[in-house]
């Protein structure tokens, strides 16, 4: 599992980069800019959403931009007065962020555009190029340059991007090249901003939610709360590695595209990791069945950071579980041994039974495939130590079978796990809760908790979940390879020739499988709806890719077919009766 969630964490700041460690984009904004956000044509922008809206319901009905913009944004009661299809742009400079939102637009003429403003607003006064309005009780400030406006609540601030303005800034022209509209949030600068005002955001969302959870049961705030803030912890720490982010959408007729490049802080920890990647040939791909509904696949660095992390984050939390430090202390040594041990690549997936359950499947490198095999053989004795010394969570024992089966020439072990969750104490829903945890496992995975691995070479293979061992088999003969997959190649259409990384998703098969698993546990809930009788029509899967082209940048792209989106809508839509009214509840 540490292997897997080591992945999503590449897969998620999977890498790229550009000269001086910046997006060029965030390097055409001037410095006070902590927020960028910007729609290149309105017009064009809002016809693709009306499009892709229909696409996924024929009967969808939503507004043009263009039409709604005017009144609602800018003011104006004369469409005409403004050009939306030239860039719209949003520009916050510093926080408070709701005082310091500025809209940058273009007019036909600055002032057949003034002339037009809403009915309501009353002019003040005029300073210089800025004209301040009141709208009520609150003021509106309007600053034009040249055909551009700037329209915030904030005189000064309204005065700031006029002054930019004035400079050169924002000429009319997009600011990131290409898509349909983007975003730029400079996080580090951001969060150094409202830190110096007193508004640590993470500080904001611990204070709020813990005091929500105040109202649970003690054993379940308790258990809730070192989960809540260990995982703040784990964000806020990433938060802080990262400098800035510019994410780029596109929407096509097929097909919805996100492109996001994040600068990291040079010296940073994931910094330091992402920079000894790159990309080439995913040779473990070969690996996993080609009817997977997901994979993650890439190339891995040197893991030890990540395990002190973990083991950071496990010593935060163990004391709410009923352990402490000194149960984890041969789990930690073997996860900084294996992490030391794994080679330069990995693979993951999911592959779904035609009963529903699930099988996970690995491939990962290795240094030293007899290192590995020692460790491997060693790893049950420490999930027993570690599992039984904490009491909060569950007990788990494992039934060992070295080189109980062999196929193609390699040996393969099995673990078979036993599982008891323990009901949560000072809880009266304790038992139930723990009853429908081994459930959901149960329909998840299948009823057999068997694991297999072996070795190909210097890969190991591991599979767990239902027809764990068959699917181990067909890896070792090469039967079904995922990157011979027609379905692969289709979600990556138009992404990056050999990346760092790569993903998939099947949406309609997770859908589905997830559903198959809520519906046996929630079998004596009162579920108005048969969640199993949901189907989900096949649809192509979803692509993701991320590479690394220059240090501390990291740019990932993400590919959403229409069809997807609209498989999932349909199938949950097939949940009301044809003949179903509003009237009828």
């Amino acid at each position: 599992m540490k292997c897997a969630k080591m992945l999503c964490v590449v897969i998620l700041l999977a890498v790229s980069g550009v000269a001086h460690g910046q997006p060029a984009a965030a390097q055409k904004l001037p410095e006070q800019v902590v927020v960028f956000a910007e729609i290149h044509n309105m017009v064009s922008v809002g016809q693709k959403l009306q499009n892709l809206a229909m696409a996924i319901d024929p009967n969808a009905v939503i507004p043009a931009l263009a039409q709604v913009a005017p009144a609602a944004l800018l003011k104006t009661m004369n469409p005409a007065a403004v050009d939306l299809q030239k860039p719209f742009q949003v520009v916050i400079l510093a926080p408070p962020l709701h005082r310091s939102v500025v809209l940058v637009f273009s007019v036909a003429d600055p002032q057949t555009y003034l002339g037009s403003l809403l009915p309501g607003i009353q002019k003040v006064k005029d300073e210089g190029s800025l004209h301040v309005y009141s709208e009520g009780l609150r003021p509106l400030i309007i600053g034009t340059v040249g055909n551009r406006a700037a329209l915030g609540r904030d005189q000064q601030v309204v005065g700031k991007v006029v002054a930019l303005m004035e400079a050169g800034a924002w000429t009319g022209g997009p600011v990131v090249e290409g898509g349909d509209a983007s975003v730029v949030v400079r996080l580090k600068r951001l969060l150094d901003a409202l830190n110096a005002a007193g508004q640590n955001p993470f500080d904001a969302v611990r204070e709020r939610v813990l005091s929500r959870m105040s109202t649970a049961s003690p054993a379940r705030v308790e258990l809730a709360q070192a989960m809540l803030r260990a995982e703040l912890d784990a964000v806020e720490d990433l938060a802080w590695q990262i400098d800035t982010v510019v994410t780029t959408v596109s929407f096509g007729e097929d097909d919805l595209r996100v492109t996001k490049q994040t600068a990291l802080v040079p010296g940073s920890g994931m910094g330091q990791y992402l920079a000894g990647l790159s990309g080439g040939e995913l040779e473990l791909l070969r690996y996993l069945p080609d009817d997977s509904m997901m994979v993650a696949a890439g190339k891995v660095g040197d893991l030890g950071p990540y395990v002190e992390w973990y083991v950071a984050f496990l010593d935060e939390i163990m004391p709410a579980f009923g352990g402490d430090g000194a149960d984890m202390g041969a789990l930690v040594q073997l996860a900084r041994e294996m992490a030391r041990t794994m080679g330069d690549e990995m693979a993951v997936g999911m592959v779904r039974s035609p009963e529903g359950a699930a099988c996970l499947v690995y491939a990962v490198r290795t240094k030293d495939r007899a290192a590995m095999r020692k460790l491997l053989e060693s790893s049950p004795a420490a999930l027993e130590t570690f599992f039984g010394n904490q009491n909060k969570l569950m007990k788990m024992s494992l039934k060992v079978s070295p080189d109980s089966h062999t196929h193609g020439g390699c040996r393969i072990s099995e673990w078979e796990y036993e599982m008891e969750f323990i009901p949560l104490e000072g809880t009266p829903e304790g038992e139930q809760v723990a009853a429908m945890q081994e459930q959901m496992m149960e329909a998840m995975y299948g009823g057999e908790m068997k694991a297999y691995w072996t070795f190909v070479d210097d890969v190991w293979l591991s599979t767990s979940g239902v027809d764990a061992l068959d699917t181990l088999r067909a890896m070792i003969d090469g039967k079904a390879r995922m990157d011979r997959s027609r379905q692969l190649a289709a979600a990556l259409t138009g992404m990056p020739v050999e990346p760092a990384t790569v993903g998939y998703l099947a949406l309609s098969d997770l859908a589905e499988w997830y559903l198959h698993a809520i519906s046996k546990v929630m079998v004596h809930m009162p579920i108005p709806v048969d969640l199993e009788a949901i189907a989900f029509e096949p649809a192509p899967g979803i692509g993701f890719t991320g590479r690394m082209v220059g240090p501390n940048v990291v740019e990932t792209r993400l590919r959403i077919p229409v069809a997807a989106i609209r498989a999932i809508v349909d199938g949950f839509r097939s949940m009301v009766p044809a003949e179903a009214t509003l009237d009828a509840y």
